[in-house]
């Protein structure tokens, strides 16, 4: 069953959250003042953890790519602000899978 769960994110650096295979990241926000991630998930896939690293403003992200990051949120009255990023696990070699779009030949990602 495809459902959307939430999961916290821990104030750190880099860290590891257990998702179902194919999980879809669709919000980054904060719930009663503490950060979490939303997501789309599968409840019937089998689980893997998931790498990601989080940085404040003003932090170096030279080992980060852009085109990973998933959004952000502000904590302590709005006076902190994180970015959360996902570290690949591959890198990502795409090809046009059976539903029309595009998927990582490694690690299924669309």
């Amino acid at each position: 069953m495809k459902t959307i769960y939430t999961y916290p994110i821990p104030i750190e650096g880099e860290f590891s959250i257990n998702l179902p295979v194919r999980a879809r990241v669709i919000d980054v926000t904060t719930k009663h003042g503490e950060p979490i991630l939303v997501a789309m998930v599968d409840t019937e896939a089998d689980s893997t953890l998931v790498d990601f690293a989080l940085r404040r403003t003003g932090t170096p992200m030279d080992d980060l790519d852009p085109d990973d990051y998933l959004g952000s949120f502000t904590i302590s009255d709005g006076n902190v602000t994180f970015f959360l990023f996902q570290v690949p696990e591959c890198e990502h070699i795409m090809f046009l899978g059976l539903s029309g779009e595009a998927e990582c030949w490694t690690c299924g990602k669309q």
